[in-house]
């Protein structure tokens, strides 16, 4: 406690020196009775909208000065011209912590040499705790822990940019000893001069701390008390937010050109100066600037004793990522607390799994190769398709992905790093709360007898009526049934769509200078063309698909499985125009009934392989519960040896190929993990394992109602 009352009264006088502006008669900074390490605790009242902190560029720990060149966000045009570091990684991307990890280092290298004068930033910097992340984990650790998660790829490819950027760190740093460039004015090779004896290990601990706790404010940058507040935890939410904000303020003229507080390099960018004259004296002159700071208030009321919680990410998947952690259940929060700045379980074990840990953002992506592979399979079964397509189970393969990404069925990754058709994937998440209400709980359920007692004519109101567009949304289970149809139906199906889609996206082009909302559509727009299409629709039922995606794809709604609906059933009453389209209706869905579950047949006059498809999708899911779960007997033989105590050596750490390796140092070694650091890494990955789980499981169910759905009459 005597510690953490001097690391406080140091910080509080940093805080006043740095023109930090806080309400701490409204909250304490304390480590009591917060979800973990340092916190902040509402002493008094809090009303929505109070201004807790008011934090200046000056206070915020950044890589370089902030200049017009950064851009509003905080996000920068460029690495300050160190074309240097082009080589990296393919293409520069946003996730790299390198300038700031540099920074941060040669900062606690000048308290470390000179403790007489220690630099601005420690009694700031000394509050901030490191956390491991998953790639500071060693090699053979992270594999199996990963393995079946949406980080196991992403993590590869982060440690594959880290020892790059760490390898041209330390060439730099011999060039620039040898060069002698701490004189020559080059600030881009001088960031290296001193790194020379930079071990990996050190480097990655850097690059952790600073991806847990920076914000893509002033080019990225640490800012205080954005780094205290905790992420809220299961059954908790969110009380304060951090924006960017400009405020107008007044500073003594005379000042401005000395040490006056405010930021004179904002001058040209953040608009006039004005000035003025202080009535009651002539000759005391101001003026009146426009401040770029960091602001903190309150989202909501927030009672004395409540923690004041900030969010961090929108997926368990990012929060494990970026800081290391996973929420836990609220009546856990404060069970095995470390001293980290973060929330987690500690060394509690997580046996808690379901839809209650899933946020808005987490889903579960599949490889658009995986995908093809799943419809290869079932197609392969069938063996009319293998003869009509001499043996070349999907043609114009890149052809149709294609098509699948203007349609928005597919998409690159969201993750940096992830390029190529490689990493371009499908997502599927929960379905919307409307949609499960309206048919996984209130609309099926089987009877004593096992039979399915749906509503039918429920189930024709919920789409014939005007309802919310969310009710639609099944998580985008329809979006990887509709992905399997266009790659399974026959070349002749596929070159009509491929010329509609042509068409159609050349005409929204030509319309979109009049139209920006079907200019923003065009995914929806390329769906519907595609669907038409390949089920040979006639120009009044294509028409109608079109408005229907508008329609049900407005704000941002997916409408993938209104589309399909309509063109089933558009399908099975088939073409109006033809005179006998009752029996030609009737025969069609017939057939389609008839079609082999199992995919050993397909009849071409059945129309589109609706069967095929939904039996494509379903080994989708499979496989990748398959190997999400063969992770999980990894983690569970792993936390088992650490129970036992079997474990008495540590896992092996990572060590670079022999081609890498100082002999002298070592110094490319990943450091060794500790039986708690190990058992926390596995509590946290088990979260988002079966956060995953959770939404594999619900997409069957949404799977095995869409089955039923398209054999409804």
């Amino acid at each position: 406690k005597n510690q953490d009352f001097i690391l406080q009264t140091n910080y509080q006088k940093w805080l006043d020196e740095n023109k930090v502006q806080v309400q701490s008669k409204l909250f304490k900074t304390t480590t009591e009775n917060v979800v973990a390490g340092w916190g902040c605790v509402a002493t008094s009242f809090i009303k929505d909208g109070t201004i807790l902190f008011e934090i200046p560029r000056e206070a915020c720990f950044t890589s370089n000065e902030y200049s017009s060149d950064s851009h509003g966000d905080g996000s920068s045009s460029d690495d300050d011209g160190d074309d240097d570091d082009a080589d990296v990684d393919e293409a520069i991307t946003s996730d790299t912590q390198k300038k700031l990890a540099l920074k941060l280092l040669r900062d606690m290298e000048n308290n470390r040499s000179d403790t007489r004068n220690v630099t601005k930033w420690k009694p700031f910097l000394y509050l901030l705790t490191p956390h491991p992340l998953p790639w500071t984990w060693p090699k053979q650790f992270r594999e199996k822990v990963l393995l079946g998660t949406e980080l196991e790829k992403v993590v590869e490819r982060k440690v594959e940019r880290v020892r790059k950027e760490y390898k041209k760190i330390i060439a730099s740093s011999a060039t620039a000893t040898k060069g002698n460039v701490r004189n020559s004015g080059n600030k881009s090779k001088m960031a290296y001069s001193s790194m020379q004896n930079l071990t990996y290990q050190e480097y990655l601990r850097a690059t952790s701390l600073v991806a847990s706790h920076a914000n893509p404010w002033f080019g990225v940058s640490i800012v205080p008390f954005n780094t205290t507040l905790n992420c809220p935890n299961v059954g908790e939410e969110a009380n304060v937010e951090f924006d960017l904000v400009k405020k107008k303020m007044k500073v003594p003229l005379s000042n401005t050109s000395g040490n006056s507080g405010h930021d004179t390099s904002l001058k040209k960018s953040k608009g006039k100066v004005r000035r003025g004259t202080k009535t009651g004296n002539k000759n005391f002159k101001e003026k009146r600037i426009s401040k770029v700071m960091i602001v903190g208030r309150a989202m909501k009321d927030i009672q004395p004793g409540q923690e004041l919680f900030q969010q961090y990410g929108d997926s368990i998947a990012e929060l494990v990522y970026r800081c290391g952690f996973a929420p836990c259940p609220f009546e856990r929060r404060n069970a095995g607390k470390d001293s980290s700045n973060s929330s987690g379980e500690g060394g509690v074990s997580v046996d808690i799994c379901g839809e209650n840990f899933v946020m808005e953002g987490d889903v579960v992506s599949f490889s658009i190769r995986d995908i093809v592979r799943c419809v290869e399979d079932v197609l392969g079964q069938t063996k009319s398709i293998r003869k009509e397509q001499n043996g070349v189970l999907i043609t114009s393969l890149l052809s149709r992905m294609e098509a699948l990404k203007k349609s928005g069925a597919i998409d690159e990754s969201p993750w940096d790093g992830l390029n190529g058709w490689e990493h371009v994937t499908a997502e599927i998440s929960l379905p919307s709360k409307s949609y499960s209400a309206a048919h996984l709980k209130s609309d099926i359920h089987v009877d004593h007898n096992g039979n399915n007692n749906s509503d039918k004519r429920r189930r024709k109101d919920i789409y014939s009526q005007e309802t919310e567009n969310s009710v639609f949304d099944d998580g985008g289970i329809s979006k990887l049934i509709g992905i399997c149809l266009v790659l399974m139906v026959d070349e002749d199906a596929w070159q009509r769509a491929s010329t509609t889609l042509k068409e159609a996206v050349e005409l929204n082009g030509k319309d979109g200078d009049d139209d920006d909302d079907e200019e923003s559509r065009s995914d929806d727009i390329a769906a519907s063309a595609i669907l038409a299409s390949i089920a040979n629709l006639n120009a009044s039922q294509s028409l109608e698909l079109r408005q229907m995606a508008m329609d049900v794809g407005m704000d941002d709604n997916d409408p993938w499985r209104a589309l399909l609906l309509y063109t089933f059933q558009a399908e099975a009453k088939g073409n109006p125009n033809d005179s006998n389209n009752d029996i030609d209706g009737m025969k069609k869905k017939q057939k389609l009934e008839k079609i082999d579950d199992n995919a050993t047949s397909h009849s071409k006059e059945a129309g589109l392989p609706w069967n095929l498809a939904i039996v494509a999708a379903r080994l989708a899911i499979q496989k990748r519960m398959e190997i999400l779960l063969e992770g999980g007997n990894n983690c569970k033989s792993l936390l088992e040896e650490i129970t036992r105590g079997g474990e008495e050596k540590q896992i092996t750490a990572e060590v670079l190929p022999s081609s890498e390796k100082k002999t002298k140092d070592n110094r490319f070694q990943e450091e060794e993990m500790d039986c708690e650091e190990k058992r926390y890494a596995l509590n946290t990955i088990q979260v988002l394992r079966n956060v995953e789980k959770s939404i594999l499981l619900r997409a069957m169910e949404v799977l095995d109602d869409t089955s039923a759905e398209l054999m409804v009459e």
